[in-house]
């Protein structure tokens, strides 16, 4: 949230934040993942911050039988290196 015109598009993994502020990512393609199971950071967390942008550019994916290790499997998907490349910084 502190430099939104940094990046194409970001993937927030486990992730939480300040719902008065997430509005600055609205432009920014994002693509956010997070464990159903994580007892550090609760999903909702995550999931809030998405609903609040209400953005077409916005998607989640959920692991229903995950904690908070979900950066294991989000690295380990080829798609989401094809989905970054496709991303374009809007300056």
């Amino acid at each position: 949230m502190a430099q939104p015109t940094r990046f194409a598009a970001i993937i927030p993994i486990c992730g939480g934040g300040d719902r008065q502020r997430v509005s600055v990512l609205k432009n920014l393609p994002i693509w956010n993942f997070h464990g159903k199971l994580d007892d550090v950071i609760p999903v909702e967390e995550s999931l809030s911050l998405i609903k609040t942008l209400n953005s077409p550019l916005c998607k989640s994916t959920v692991y229903p039988n995950l904690k908070h290790d979900s950066w294991t499997d989000t690295y380990n998907n080829p798609e989401i290196y094809r989905w970054l490349i496709e991303q374009t910084r809007n300056a």
